[in-house]
């Protein structure tokens, strides 16, 4: 078939058909694509026929989140199916823009509305660094179309405004030390003299020094500052950076007052092995680190919490959960998969822990 092929770690993939996300299962292409753009810029009209009606590019091009206090500090703000911010690139006016990546694949796609400027990449790599290239050759294309159709020089994102380093009292530390649940896992926050201990998924730690706006950096560099806050009834940890680190100010850590273990959960600690996966199903016929399901994982106590661990294409996370009973766990922090629940079953007369529509039986 006259279809590119996928690769990783420069070996070719098999084909498969993966219809269980959103976009896995369409096959296109640049030429394709690059009629959408025509539509979407076109109000839904493109080569005279209509694809959508107006009002409903109106409302995927809208904020879907206004009034969404713990959104509001994000730089990246939702449409309908469009992320409709990027600092990079604001200096041209109103922007759509996606990334996304099925096993072997990664497509950026980003629109200049007031400049009716857009483009797509396609890549045949979904490893981290195809990523990167595909959104950075976007970015870069963009500008180049810009500066050649309107004149206009690409502006860079300012990033975090330099302040001086400060003093706080030690008690005003203290208070912001504590379990910061991430995407990744969690970092631990530590208070030190004249500043703050800040360990990442477990690495070594990185001190951080007050400054005079309230928030805190390391001694040598301010590229990003943190800063602890409350907001909706949360203490949440905002990193403010310069782009591509990864941008702007985002939310990176929600804090968490570990609890104790009951006894009926701790009995349960161990290795987990699947076992819904059918015998068809994509992931085995992956290489492991590409896998989207993980075919294991760990139920441990860490740091005085219970996590899940488990491995996501090369990398490790760590699930903070919660037992709310002796039977569901509250998976805590924000974002995606957080606030749902691990359950334990009861499948063929033994216990097996269910997340994600995945069952798990202790090894």
């Amino acid at each position: 078939e006259n279809r590119a092929r996928g690769y990783f770690n420069g070996e070719p993939l098999e084909h498969f058909y993966n219809s269980h996300v959103g976009a896995g299962s369409v096959y296109s292409n640049v030429l394709d694509m690059a009629n959408y753009i025509k539509m979407v810029l076109g109000q839904g009209q493109v080569e005279g026929n209509r694809v959508l009606r107006p009002e409903t590019i109106d409302e995927m091009l809208t904020l879907q989140d206004v009034g969404v206090a713990l959104d509001a500090v994000n730089w990246l703000r939702w449409g309908l199916g469009w992320v409709l911010t990027e600092p990079e690139l604001e200096y041209a006016g109103r922007i759509c823009q996606f990334t996304g990546a099925t096993i072997g694949f990664t497509s950026h796609i980003e629109i200049l509305l007031d400049q009716q400027l857009g483009v797509v990449v396609s890549t045949n790599s979904d490893q981290q660094n195809a990523v990167k290239v595909a959104c950075e050759v976007g970015r870069e294309t963009l500008n180049l179309a810009v500066r050649d159709k309107a004149g206009i020089d690409p502006v860079e994102p300012p990033g975090p405004t330099h302040s001086p380093y400060a003093s706080w009292p030690q008690k005003k530390l203290e208070a912001l030390a504590g379990i910061y649940v991430t995407e990744q896992g969690y970092d631990i926050i530590n208070a030190v003299p004249g500043g703050l201990g800040w360990t990442v998924d477990g690495g070594t730690p990185q001190k951080l020094l007050p400054l005079k706006n309230g928030r805190l950096a390391p001694p040598d560099s301010q590229e990003f500052q943190i800063e602890f806050t409350r907001i909706s009834g949360r203490d949440v940890m905002i990193l403010h950076s310069v782009h591509g680190m990864p941008s702007g100010s985002n939310i990176s850590g929600d804090r968490y007052d570990p609890v104790q273990t009951p006894g009926v959960w701790r009995n349960r600690l161990g290795k987990y092995e699947i076992t819904n996966l059918y015998p068809d199903d994509c992931s085995r016929f992956l290489p492991k680190e590409l896998s989207m399901v993980p075919s294991s994982i760990d139920l441990a106590e860490r740091d005085g919490m219970l996590v899940i661990k488990y491995p996501l294409q090369g990398a490790s996370i760590w699930l903070v959960i919660e037992p709310l009973s002796d039977t569901v766990a509250l998976i805590r922090g924000l974002g995606n998969d957080r606030g749902g629940a691990v359950q334990i079953v009861i499948v063929n007369g033994q216990e097996q822990l269910q997340v994600w529509g995945s069952l798990y039986k202790k090894s």
